[in-house]
């Protein structure tokens, strides 16, 4: 689990801000899988940070409100 998050932000790094996506919502499905709150919403603060790089308001947007309100 803590691969694809590491992994993410080696992606971010490097500015391949569309692979670090897809490597938090692995992390994301594994902190649900594992029922691990605090890495779900660690998922989504990291989702809603490269949705925005990548210029997906509308997608930042929304991982920012589940990471705010659940």
């Amino acid at each position: 689990m803590v691969t694809y998050k590491q992994l993410g932000y080696l992606y971010r790094s490097m500015q391949q801000h569309l692979k670090a996506t897809n490597c938090f919502k692995k992390f994301l499905q594994l902190a649900w899988f594992n029922e691990d709150i605090g890495a779900e919403l660690d998922a989504y603060e990291n989702l809603s940070l490269d949705n925005f790089y990548l210029g997906a308001m509308q997608k930042a947007t929304f991982y920012d409100n589940k990471f705010k309100y659940g």
